[in-house]
């Protein structure tokens, strides 16, 4: 269980913010040069160490301890940029040096040694979870194809997906009307049996204008999760909150099958009410 102490004072944790802002971006100008394992380790550690805190200042402070041994360390990085703030375009150009940082970190040469099984390999991860926090800062942006182009290169370094950035992937290709490209991402995953990829399945072969394969697809897609029907039909609005995890075939499943595949859906609304009559 995460350690509890009494909340620091006003005063003291914005001095802290402050500083976890400078710390930040001094260890992105300085561009350093690849760590030695003995630094990435003890850096990766320390965030590590932090991931168990529960106050803030103590999160801060183990995370700049960590940056300054390990000055391109992506994983307190990214723990850091949580307490800057900072408007989203701010945000996302941060997170975009943070990636580039993560670059560095790994190495040239590792990187393309790992290519095809990132994430299999303990070191890539740091840089596979900035590549996924700046997707998701396009996403919030309106920059579909950004983050887009962020999770095609995900899926290349990592084919197995261990993330599943497929999800919103085929949603962002769906809601792009790049039915080509989804499709190939459909088929190159086909042996997969979530809420995700069945009701993707439907949208899809709906757009494609195969009525009647998306009838097909609708059929399959009910008994893998009838719950998803009524969100991505638009005749159920999502929880104000969304649960810390789902399972599959329930309800939880239906609400992030909504999360990935729901703008495609409201963005097409002739495919909902299809869905209704059907």
């Amino acid at each position: 269980m995460p350690r509890t102490a009494k909340t620091p004072k006003p005063d003291r944790l914005a001095e802290l913010r402050l500083e976890a802002r400078r710390v930040l971006h001094a260890a992105l100008d300085l561009e350093a040069e690849q760590a030695t394992p003995e630094a990435a380790y003890r850096s990766q550690e320390l965030f590590y160490g932090a991931m168990q805190l529960s106050r803030e200042d103590a999160v801060i402070k183990r995370c700049i301890k960590a940056l300054r041994i390990n000055p391109n360390n992506p994983d307190p990085m990214l723990l850091l940029a949580r307490f800057v703030g900072g408007s989203p375009d701010e945000q996302i150009a941060l997170h975009e040096r943070i990636v580039l940082a993560g670059e560095r970190d790994l190495g040239k040469k590792n990187i393309e040694i790992f290519k095809g099984h990132f994430w299999g390999f303990v070191e890539t991860r740091p840089y596979m979870r900035a590549l996924h926090t700046l997707a998701r800062l396009y996403e919030k942006a309106g920059q579909l194809p950004k983050a887009v182009q962020i999770y095609e290169q995900m899926l290349k370094l990592n084919p197995n997906d261990n993330q599943g950035v497929r999800y919103a992937l085929l949603g962002h290709y769906l809601a792009l009307n790049k039915l080509g490209d989804a499709r190939k991402l459909w088929n190159r995953y086909d042996q997969e049996h979530s809420a995700f990829w069945a009701w993707g399945k439907v949208l899809l072969e709906f757009l494609a204008g195969n009525l009647e394969a998306a009838q097909e697809a609708l059929g399959v897609a009910r008994k893998i999760n009838p719950h998803a029907e009524s969100y991505l039909g638009g005749w159920k609005p999502l929880p104000k909150e969304l649960p810390g995890f789902y399972s599959p075939g329930q309800d939880s499943e239906a609400i992030y099958c909504f999360v990935e595949l729901g703008a495609a859906w409201v963005k097409n609304p002739h495919a909902q009410r299809w869905l209704e009559q059907h």
